[in-house]
C-alpha cells in the first residue's frame, strides 16, 4: 500500500470533512473493488475559500 501525505489546512472544519473524506472513500473501495462489481466510481468534493463544504460519494453498476 502506497502512503501519501499533504499538507492540508488544518481548520477544524476541514479536519472534520477531511474525515469524512477518507470515510466515504474507504466506503466505496469496500462496496466497489471485489468480484463482480463492474461501473464507475467517484468521490468529489466543493471546496469554498479553502474549506471542505461537501462531499459527494458516486458508484454507478453497470449490468452485465
Amino acid at each position: 500500500m502506497v502512503a501519501f501525505m499533504i499538507k492540508l489546512s488544518t481548520t477544524p472544519t476541514n479536519e472534520r470533512k477531511i474525515d469524512q473524506l477518507r470515510e466515504a472513500v474507504a466506503e466505496a473501495l469496500a462496496e466497489t473493488l471485489r468480484k463482480g462489481f463492474y461501473g464507475t466510481v467517484g468521490v468529489t468534493w466543493n471546496v469554498n475559500d479553502g474549506t471542505i463544504q461537501e462531499i459527494h460519494r458516486h458508484v454507478e453498476r453497470v449490468r452485465r
